[in-house]
C-alpha cells in the first residue's frame, strides 16, 4: 500500500548529484538515491552512518524486491552495490512489509514480505553487516518455520526488537499475534511461532530480565509482558488506552512509540465523546503501572477548541522530560498549524495548556512532524510546509518547504531566524525522517520529486544541520551566499521582452545559468549560459515564439547555490 501524499507541488527538474558532502545550501541539497523508490524506511548507526531500505520493480511491476543501501555520516555510498533481496512480493502491503532495524552491533536487520502461494505471504528475515556481508544466508531466515508455510493466509504489520543477549523478537499479524525468537547466528528459537491471540498492528519492546512487552491495538491499545519462552508474565492484558483510536485511517500510519528505561510511551488520537478527536499520549511502565494520573484514559497534550492528531513524541530523559509536536485544524483540514508541548515523566503539562505554537494557523498543510533531543536539552523540531506560490490558493502544483525549528528547554527558540529552511526547492516531498543526533548534526531525510516532476515516486534527498543552524561542510560563519534574493523581473506578466536582474557577490567571475523551467519540472528554454559578474546582472531576454501562456519558474544556478522566481507568460 503506498504512503498517503499529503502535499502536492511542482517539481524542478536539472539538479545533478550533489558532491561528496551535504550540501550547504537549502536550494540544492544532496541527492542519496539515483532512482525512484517506493515505502523508503532509514535506521542510523551509532557513529552517524545510516541504512536506507527502499522497496522497487526489478522488472514487473508485480515483483517488489527490498533493496538495501548504506551511507557514512556525510551521506556517501559506502557499498559500490545495494544489496538486493530478491523474493516473490506483490504491491499490497506495501509500507507494513518491509522493516529495517539497526542491532546493538550495528548490523541491518531486515524483514520482507515474501509471497509462497496465491495471496499466501511469509516473512523472511536477513542480518547485514556494514561490510555488506550476509550474517545469517544470503536467502535469509523464514519465520514461520521449518516448512516456511504460516498459518495465515495474509501477514502483515511486523515489528522487532533485540534482547541483551543477542536473540531478536519478531511479532506480526497474522491467525492473531503472532511472535518468533531468532537467535543471533539465525536460528529459530520457538518452532513455528507463538500465537498470543487477538489483537492488530503489535509491538514489541525489550522489557528487561529477559522479558518483552507487546502492545497492540484492540479497541484502543493494550499491553502484555512475556517472559523469555513467550509466557505471560501478567495475569491479564494492562489497558494502555481504554478509548476508542480513529478508525477512520489504519492505526499503523499515526501509531508512534517510544520506549525509555522503564517502560514505553504510545503516542496517538483518540476520541473525546463521539467525534471530536485530539492528540494524546500514554506511558506504560515494564511492570503494569500507568505513570500519568490519567492511566488508560490517556494524557490529552493540548486543550484548545482545536481538533488534534498525529503526534510525534522524544524522550529526554537525562532531564525528565518529554517533547511532542503535532497538528490542530479548527474542522476544515485545510486549515492547520502545528503544536509543540513538553511533559514531564509523571504527566504534568509544563508548556501552555492549549501547547506551544511553532506554526500559526494558516490556510495550507503542515504535516510530517518530527522531533529529536540534542545535547544539552535542545529540542529540534520539523516540519513539511506547503505554501501558495501564485496567492491564488493551494493548488496542486505549489510548493513545500522543509522547516527545522531548535528550541531549548524552557521553550525559547535557539536560532535568530526561529526557523530554519532546510530545503526550499519547489517539488512534491513527502516522509520526512529526522535521524538522532550523532556527530555534530542531525541528518533530515525525505522523498522528492523534483528530479521526475509529478507527485509519485519520488528520489531520496537528505540535508544536515548542526546546533548553530548551519548546514553542509562549513560552518555559518564561514559561508556567505554568493546569489542574493532579490531575483526581479519586469515587466511580470510577460509578452514578448522580459528583464532579469540579480545579485552576485562573488569576488570573481563565474560561470552561470539561467533556465525556464515549467510546473512539471521540465527545462523548457535556457535562457542565459554565460559568465557572470560581481555585482548587478541584467539579462534581457525575448520569449520564443511558440511558448505557451501560463505560469513558470526563472532558476538562477551559479555553482551550486540557486535562486528561483515566478515569472507569468500572457
Amino acid at each position: 500500500m503506498k504512503r498517503v501524499i499529503l502535499f502536492f507541488a511542482l517539481a524542478l527538474s536539472g539538479l545533478g548529484l550533489a558532491n561528496a558532502q551535504w550540501s550547504s545550501d537549502p536550494a540544492e541539497n544532496k541527492q542519496l538515491l539515483e532512482e525512484s523508490y517506493w515505502s523508503t524506511e532509514f535506521a542510523m548507526r551509532s557513529d552517524g552512518s545510516f541504512f536506507i531500505l527502499s522497496v522497487n520493480p526489478l522488472e514487473d511491476i508485480n515483483h517488489v524486491t527490498p533493496i538495501l543501501f548504506y551511507f557514512d555520516k556525510d551521506g556517501n555510498k559506502v557499498w559500490d552495490e545495494p544489496i538486493i533481496f530478491d523474493i516473490d512480493s506483490t504491491l499490497t502491503w506495501i509500507k507494513t512489509n518491509t522493516q529495517l532495524m539497526v542491532d546493538n552491533e550495528g548490523n541491518a536487520i531486515v524483514v520482507a514480505q515474501d509471497l509462497c502461494g496465491y495471496q499466501i505471504e511469509k516473512y523472511t528475515a536477513w542480518k547485514v553487516n556494514p561490510q555488506g556481508e550476509h550474517m545469517w544466508s544470503e536467502d535469509g531466515v523464514n519465520l514461520h518455520g521449518e516448512t516456511g508455510m504460516p498459518d495465515a493466509d495474509v501477514n502483515a504489520a511486523l515489528k522487532m526488537t533485540q534482547m541483551p543477549d543477542g536473540s531478536y523478537i519478531f511479532a506480526w499479524m497474522g491467525d492473531g499475534i503472532m511472535l518468533q525468537k531468532v537467535s543471533s547466528d539465525g536460528q529459530l528459537l520457538w518452532g513455528k511461532g507463538k500465537n498470543i491471540g487477538s489483537g492488530a498492528y503489535p509491538y514489541v519492546f525489550d522489557a528487561g530480565d529477559g522479558d518483552i512487552m507487546v502492545i497492540y491495538q484492540t479497541g484502543g491499545l493494550e499491553a502484555r509482558r512475556l517472559d523469555f519462552e513467550g509466557n505471560d508474565v501478567w495475569p491479564e492484558p494492562v489497558s494502555v488506552f481504554s478509548g476508542e483510536l480513529n478508525s477512520q485511517i489504519p492505526a499503523w500510519t499515526y501509531l508512534k512509540f517510544t520506549p525509555t528505561s522503564d517502560g514505553v510511551i504510545a503516542g496517538y488520537y483518540g476520541f473525546e465523546g463521539t467525534s471530536a478527536h485530539y492528540s494524546m499520549i500514554s506511558y506504560i511502565k515494564f511492570d503494569g503501572t500507568h505513570a500519568f494520573p490519567e492511566a488508560d484514559e490517556g494524557l490529552r497534550l493540548g486543550y484548545s477548541d482545536n481538533f488534534g492528531f498525529s503526534p510525534a513524541v522524544a524522550v529526554d530523559e537525562e532531564n525528565q522530560a518529554i517533547y511532542a509536536v503535532w497538528q490542530e485544524y479548527p474542522g476544515a483540514q485545510s486549515i492547520q498549524r502545528m503544536v509543540c508541548q513538553k511533559i514531564s515523566m509523571d504527566g504534568e503539562l509544563l508548556w501552555d495548556s492549549e501547547g506551544f505554537e511553532l506554526m500559526p494557523m494558516e490556510s495550507r498543510p503542515v504535516s510530517y512532524q518530527t522531533v529529536s533531543i540534542g545535547p544539552k536539552g535542545a529540542i529540534l523540531f520539523g516540519v513539511m510546509e506547503q505554501y501558495d506560490i501564485d496567492n491564488n490558493g493551494l493548488g496542486a502544483n505549489d510548493p513545500i518547504n522543509v522547516h527545522a525549528f531548535l528550541m531549548n528547554g524552557n521553550g525559547e527558540f535557539v536560532w535568530d531566524d526561529t526557523s530554519k529552511i532546510v530545503c526550499n526547492v519547489p517539488s512534491v516531498k513527502y516522509d520526512l525522517t529526522c535521524l538522532p543526533y550523532a556527530n555534530d548534526q542531525w541528518i533530515f531525510l525525505w522523498e522528492d520529486c523534483r528530479v521526475d516532476g509529478g507527485v509519485d515516486g519520488g528520489h531520496i534527498f537528505g540535508q544536515n544541520i548542526r546546533l548553530d543552524g548551519s548546514m553542509g561542510t562549513e560552518t555559518a560563519n564561514e559561508r556567505v551566499s554568493q546569489i542574493s534574493q532579490n531575483l526581479t523581473i519586469t515587466p511580470n506578466p510577460v509578452e514578448e521582452y522580459a528583464r532579469i536582474q540579480y545579485d552576485y557577490n562573488g569576488n570573481t567571475t563565474q560561470g552561470a545559468q539561467i533556465s525556464l523551467v515549467n510546473l512539471n519540472g521540465a527545462t523548457v528554454a535556457t535562457i542565459y549560459r554565460g559568465n557572470v559578474v560581481p555585482g548587478r546582472n541584467i539579462i534581457e531576454w525575448s520569449r520564443p515564439s511558440g511558448l505557451a501562456s501560463g505560469m513558470y519558474i526563472i532558476r538562477v544556478q551559479i555553482g551550486q547555490e540557486m535562486v528561483l522566481g515566478k515569472i507569468i507568460l500572457r
